[in-house]
């Protein structure tokens, strides 16, 4: 018997759903691609968020001041 080790299950599409309610990860994101003279603030006033929120979901931004054109922000719904 092994302890602390657990096996990975692969779940059919439908078992899938089931799981997950039926929501997609679509249902609960909004999705940004970063233009020229965007800025975080800018960014999250339009989808109704905050900068604080947006840099929760996107790890990778390390500086809420420098944003790099082409990056795909996730920005969480309301």
């Amino acid at each position: 018997m092994q302890t602390g080790r657990m096996n990975p299950v692969e779940l059919s599409e439908t078992e899938l759903e089931k799981v997950s309610g039926g929501y997609s990860e679509d249902d609960f994101y909004y999705y940004h691609k970063v233009k020229r003279g965007d800025t975080l603030g800018k960014i999250a006033s339009k989808y109704g968020s905050t900068v604080q929120r947006i840099m929760d979901e996107n790890l990778f931004i390390r500086n809420p001041n420098l944003l790099q054109t082409g990056w795909t922000l996730k920005i969480p719904k309301r």
